[in-house]
């Protein structure tokens, strides 16, 4: 069947009467889908289609597709998408945290008085992100490990000088374990992120065109790392100070007093650990040569 003639003044010929216009193809509905999604403040959902969509081949794969976002979704959207893949959860874990097997998550082990693998808090590092609580880099094209490497290592190196430039919890604090295992925590977890970004780059950098800004991500996150690790220790002494504080009240030949004097001594221990092996605190794949 030929097309009707041109009525529209466009000089290109037209549909013939009553025949609907061409369907939009698969490409350009998901597109649609994602950018839609983006608009609407949906931008994790947005990335999981894309993410779904690359890999069924929807999306073109190959090392033009960062140039294939940009001239498709235009330079807004793909910032917002990159984002998107930098903030993604990751998918076995909630906050890169769950509770310690080996102690039940108690801190306290049944045949030693503390629990190492969690360092008495409880709880763990998930195996399957580091204790990062982001996707591991493996659910997303190789072609976006770069972005995504530096916009991860550009947030977690500004959350480490934001929580270094706060005081340490007081010791005297009603909450001050509390404050002071929540602020550990944290500091691992930012850690966690540093080093998954280094690992990732020292891999990606053998056959990266990229390999100088690589090799620049991975010395500043180790020196990130190194000066958050020195304040790290000052918390986790601190730490002890004030489990030291909350035993005050009580009679010192007490069961709880002994008990909080050594649980005060194993964080004096750990805070000289060179390298907290055997804790969750343990990041192998950091150098955190200024550490002192």
């Amino acid at each position: 069947m030929q097309s009707g003639p041109d009525r529209s003044g466009t000089g290109h010929p037209q549909p013939p009467p009553n025949q609907p216009p061409a369907a939009e193809n698969l490409p350009d509905r998901v597109i649609h889908q994602i950018t839609a999604k983006l608009h609407d403040g949906h931008a994790k959902d947005a990335a999981r289609l894309f993410i779904e969509a690359h890999h069924r081949g929807v999306v073109p794969k190959g090392p033009q597709l960062l140039q294939w976002m940009l001239a498709t979704l235009g330079r807004d959207d793909s910032t917002k998408l990159m984002a998107a893949f930098a903030h993604f959860p990751c998918v076995c874990c909630k906050g890169g945290l769950e509770p310690c097997e080996a102690c039940g998550g108690q801190g306290v082990r049944s045949e030693g008085p503390f629990c190492d693998t969690c360092a008495g808090l409880g709880m763990a590092c998930c195996e399957f992100c580091d204790g990062a609580g982001l996707a591991t880099y493996s659910f997303f094209p190789e072609e976006l490990w770069l972005p995504i490497i530096v916009e991860r290592s550009h947030l977690a190196i500004h959350q480490l000088s934001l929580f270094i430039q706060q005081p340490i919890p007081r010791v005297s604090d009603a909450a001050a374990e509390q404050n002071h295992a929540h602020l550990i925590l944290n500091f691992n977890k930012l850690i966690g992120v540093l080093e998954n970004a280094v690992t990732t780059a020292q891999e990606t950098a053998h056959h990266d065109s990229h390999q100088e800004t690589l090799n620049h991500i991975i010395h500043s996150n180790n020196h990130a790392a190194a000066l958050a690790t020195q304040y790290l220790r000052q918390v986790i002494r601190s730490l002890a100070a004030a489990i030291r504080q909350g035993a005050k009240s009580l009679p010192p030949d007490s069961a709880e007093a002994q008990f909080r004097e050594s649980r005060a001594g194993f964080y004096d221990s750990l805070s000289h650990s060179p390298t907290f092996e055997g804790t969750c605190l343990h990041h192998p794949f950091l150098e955190l040569k200024s550490d002192k």
